[in-house]
């Protein structure tokens, strides 16, 4: 017997390690490469583990008789890896060097006591058996008492999202493909950083799973639209829009087809927004596609229309009905539905209703779904009286709270804060820097949108609000308004531009006001928690003002780094290079203030090709006595030194300036080794 699988195998073990066991069953949703995976363990296991293997399918084992089919799936599977001729040789070879895989095991024909049948003679024939699931059949496999229990002596292993290492070595290598001779150092590393914005605001509502196949799509799609006139420069609107229209493209013969399915899924969307459900029975199917006719004088072929959108990924099928493949889906849809019945309706037809049900999803931005059907709605409408109204929701979060200014509402910390020694930059390349940062945010369990509760409906924004779900919503609404801009940078007009950023300078201010002011308030009982733990979990050997100074210091460095956090919010939900005169013009509002010059600075490292080299000089000598403030803009510039190629004299400079020291092997902006392809 095999060892069991461990807690999480690498994907550099991945082959050893399974191809070592047994029996396993290897599950994830569709999309997620178990087919692909299927044909790389193939090949590992006849080219560097000393197997010979077999690729075979669940659809093919068919037949009246399991033991009947199982003998002619696998002939046909020798055949095709080795040729017919050498059936005999393999059938020759130990037990221990044959692998068996099968993709698609979810689609053998049998029931329970024939897959049981035909496991068990892949058992008795094949050292290692792989099975590839889908995750809803493997659920319903293991689930409830049967006489047959097939996979009970499998070990199962999930596939798991890519997280942000991973994701960024697919992003790196997506750059570097053919342009190893015609682009600098410079835009390699800017185009990076622009497509994982996208990736990570795209794939960090959770609406879209972090699969390879689905991390390239989302690459290709935005390479494609980035020259387009109305790209939204980041927006997922953009993003998710193309990713439904090519998948309806690839099962439609003429475009008017495109259009007809938009118009019904958005009716399927309605009605499971509207009955607050996820599945729609195929009775509720026929009655849509009877209602269509009824409006639209369009007969339609509901099964074949079923059978296309579920060829197409927009739909999928499992015990419980027929509901949408992804999240995204369903929200644009429902979107979509907005936008077309809104255009329809008049003031005496039901247009104030319908609005109003839209307002009202603005202001319940708590519950993820909301936010983005509002996000999708603007995406496609531009619609300028809900864009107010989201403006003026977000004036009322933390409302209480003026701005945070950087100076005054640092009393408190500046009296426990030490001033940091210094600190090296390494002299690591941007490679090596770039992966270590990918797995810090793994490590550290970073999540792109704050979770909420997924049992919260309306949750409408009130100052009685626990302190947590109150910054969830403001974060949203953060988000909603950096999607509004990035949306139509090119089409909005210049006040709404100005609103909206404005607004978002303010929130994030406002924002961190409050989590000062909790932690101001709430102090005392924070350090003292702090020091037990220094003292009973952590061994910490010091004497009792020791331990407190430590305790103090910790309590200082997280307020660091949740300043630091969320100027980079601010940053990645609004910076955007053509929004530059937006920017002057919210400066100019606020009298160049110091709060509105730390997010310039932190969006101009983040999004413009100059070095801001005047601009922090200025911060620096201003921040000299400022301990806190001053410690933030060392992270600021540290981070973009760090991931960024600048010319060594820039690095030299700004570690004379800040306090650090720079270890550079190699002087940066020099050619750089693309990645192999």
């Amino acid at each position: 017997m095999t060892e069991d699988l461990p807690k999480e195998i690498a994907s550099f073990e991945l082959p050893s390690t399974i191809l070592s066991a047994e029996r396993v069953v290897i599950a994830g949703p569709s999309d997620c490469g178990k087919t692909a995976l299927s044909k790389i363990l193939f090949v590992e296991a006849n080219k560097n583990h000393g197997k010979f293997s077999l690729l075979a399918c669940g659809k093919n084992f068919v037949g009246n008789h399991p033991v009947e089919a199982f003998r002619e799936a696998i002939d046909e599977a020798i055949d095709e890896a080795y040729e017919r001729r050498n059936r005999g040789r393999y059938a020759d070879l130990n037990r221990k060097e044959r692998v068996l895989l099968i993709d698609d095991w979810d689609e053998v024909h049998f029931n329970r006591a024939g897959r049981s049948l035909i496991l068990q003679h892949a058992t008795s024939h094949f050292g290692s058996v792989i099975l590839f699931v889908d995750d809803i059949f493997l659920i319903e496999e293991l689930s409830g008492r049967h006489e047959h229990r097939p996979l009970d002596n499998f070990q199962i292993a999930d596939i798991k999202e890519f997280g942000f290492r991973l994701r960024g070595q697919i992003v790196r290598k997506w750059h570097s493909l053919g342009n190893t001779f015609v682009e600098t150092e410079e835009t390699f590393a800017r185009n990076v950083a622009d497509s994982t914005r996208v990736i990570d605001t795209v794939l960090g509502r959770n609406l879209l799973p972090a699969y390879p196949v689905n991390i390239l799509t989302l690459l290709q799609t935005y390479d494609a639209s980035a020259g387009s006139q109305n790209c939204g420069l980041g927006s997922y609107g953009q993003v998710y829009e193309a990713l439904i229209t090519a998948r309806l493209a690839n099962v439609s013969i003429k475009s008017i087809d495109i259009g007809t399915k938009i118009t019904f899924l958005s009716r399927i969307a309605w009605f499971l927004f509207n009955a607050s459900k996820r599945y729609i029975s195929t009775e509720e199917w026929r009655t849509l596609v009877a209602s269509y006719f009824e409006e639209y004088k369009i007969r339609i072929d509901g099964q074949t229309l079923l059978t296309s959108l579920m060829e197409a990924g927009i739909l999928v099928s499992d015990a419980l009905g027929y509901r949408f493949a992804y999240g995204y889906t369903y929200c644009y849809f429902v979107a979509k539905y907005f936008q077309e019945n809104l255009a329809d309706l008049d003031e005496h037809t039901g247009r104030p209703r319908l609005f109003h049900q839209l307002k009202r999803l603005s202001e319940s931005v708590y519950k993820q779904d909301n936010a983005s059907i509002v996000i999708f709605y603007l995406f496609l409408t531009k619609d300028r009286f809900l864009i107010q109204h989201v403006i003026a929701n977000a004036r009322l979060i933390f409302a209480e709270f003026h701005e945070f200014d950087f100076d005054s509402h640092l009393h408190f910390v500046n009296t426990i804060i030490k001033p940091l020694p210094p600190v090296d930059l390494p002299g690591t390349s941007l490679e090596e820097n770039r992966l270590a940062y990918d797995k810090s945010r793994d490590d550290a369990g970073e999540q792109i949108e704050p979770v909420g509760d997924p049992l919260a409906t309306d949750v409408i924004y009130s100052t009685s609000l626990p302190f947590a779900t109150k910054l969830v919503i403001g974060i949203r609404y953060l988000t909603l308004m950096g999607q509004i801009l990035r949306n139509f940078p090119g089409s909005l007009k210049a006040d709404m531009k100005l609103d909206l950023a404005f607004e978002s300078y303010s929130l994030g201010l406002r924002i961190l006001t409050a989590v000062f002011n909790l932690a101001q308030e709430g102090s005392g009982e924070i350090i003292n928690d702090i020091s037990e733990m220094l003292r009973s979990k952590m061994a910490f050997s010091g004497n009792d003002k020791e331990i407190r100074d430590r305790a103090e210091l910790i309590l200082a460095e997280l307020l660091r780094e949740i300043t630091y956090g969320l100027l980079k919010r601010v940053s990645h939900a609004i910076g955007l290079r053509e929004l530059e005169a937006t920017y002057e013009d919210v400066s100019a509002l606020r009298d160049d203030s110091l709060p509105n010059r730390l997010i310039q600075l932190s969006i101009r490292l983040d999004h413009f090709e100059r070095f801001p080299k005047n601009e922090i000089e200025k911060l620096a000598n201003d921040l000299e006595k400022n301990v806190f403030t001053y410690q933030t803009l060392r992270d600021l510039v540290l981070n973009h030194l760090y991931l960024f190629p600048t010319e060594h004299s820039l690095q030299q400079w700004s570690g004379q300036l800040l306090n650090f020291k720079v270890n550079t092997s190699q002087i940066l902006g020099s050619s750089r080794k693309m990645l192999k392809s």
